[in-house]
């Protein structure tokens, strides 16, 4: 199942699990990760002509994925909780 297929799944009240949320978090640190390798052969030019905003976005890309990465560590670490629904913060 793809991102579209479990964003429709979600659409007609199928069960989105906590299964869903970690696949989903993956398929999104994959994006983040060949964004932040596409920017890492990106030329962001020097002083006067320095692109500032490539150095924004790396950093918004790399602050996203650092996040990521967290959430679905706690996820996983909390995975039975999770599906019993027993989370806590």
């Amino acid at each position: 199942m793809n991102a579209h297929e479990d964003s429709t799944a979600a659409a007609e009240g199928q069960t989105y699990t906590v299964d869903d949320i970690i696949g989903d978090g993956y398929l999104l640190n994959h994006l983040l990760d060949v964004t932040a390798s596409i920017l890492s052969d990106m030329e962001y030019g020097s002083g006067p002509t320095r692109n500032v905003q490539l150095d924004r976005v790396n950093a918004l890309v790399t602050i996203a994925s650092d996040s990521l990465t967290r959430l679905l560590a706690s996820v996983e670490a909390n995975y039975g909780m999770l599906i019993n629904g027993r989370a806590h913060a």
